[in-house]
């Protein structure tokens, strides 16, 4: 088995230079660590309420033009709100509790006010969730690993990467050879992240990102390596 590992290039990279992972960010993930907080508090409403990632999104995006709403039910001892007042369709149930809502807009709003960070999920910002979650995972439960906001991900098959490149990429990328300098480098299997439902609450994918972590493999492993450190790309020979 061959030890190469490989990657599509992104806009910001080349080759021929040296790169520090947890330095060299990309603008997504850039956009990650902008929302985190935020996407942090939108997961616990979610986890609290048992309601799905893209139902509590859709809560953070709407709460503002029905405050006065919720704000009434408040005064009026409500211990239930309807999810249909965010617009909230696709849920089993159509209450979730007043309370873990109450906490959540007032720290979802403070956080705001004092910074202006405000998710929309008709912007297509629920594309940054999935990465925050691994990583909130990670911190808490696995706090020995190295974070993938702060590493270069990279394929240990050519394959898999060119595969990926079609997946996942609007337009055609470089494959280039990753050359490591100085860096950790630790694998997983990337279908944890790939297929878990776009519907899931915070539990459900919670348990994915727990068995990427925990370093098990899917029945279609795609391994990928995160490489925490110095490395530089060369190009692929096979190009």
């Amino acid at each position: 088995m061959s030890n190469k590992l490989y990657r599509i290039l992104n806009e910001e990279e080349s080759y021929d230079i040296l790169y520090t992972s947890y330095i060299n960010q990309s603008a997504r993930k850039n956009k990650i660590l902008e929302f985190y907080e935020q996407i942090e508090k939108v997961c616990k409403l979610s986890q609290e309420c048992n309601i799905k990632i893209a139902s509590a999104l859709r809560i953070a995006t709407q709460y503002g033009w029905v405050i006065e709403d919720v704000q009434r039910m408040v005064r009026k001892g409500a211990t239930e709100i309807p999810l249909d007042l965010f617009l909230v369709c696709d849920e089993q149930k159509e209450h979730i509790s007043m309370q873990p809502l109450v906490d959540f807009i007032v720290e979802y709003n403070t956080y705001y006010q004092e910074t202006g960070v405000f998710l929309d999920d008709e912007k297509g910002h629920g594309q940054y969730f999935w990465e925050a979650i691994w990583d909130i995972v990670r911190r808490d439960e696995f706090p020995g690993t190295n974070s993938r906001l702060d590493s270069c991900f990279a394929f240990t098959s050519r394959a898999d990467t060119v595969q990926f490149s079609k997946e996942f990429r609007v337009s055609e990328r470089k494959v280039a050879e990753v050359v490591i300098e100085d860096a950790d480098i630790n694998i997983y299997d990337m279908q944890w992240i790939t297929t878990v439902p776009v519907d899931s609450t915070m539990n459900e994918a919670v348990e994915y990102a727990r068995n990427y972590w925990k370093g098990l493999k899917t029945e279609n492993p795609i391994m990928e390596a995160l490489i925490f450190g110095e490395y530089t790309f060369k190009e692929d020979n096979n190009d």
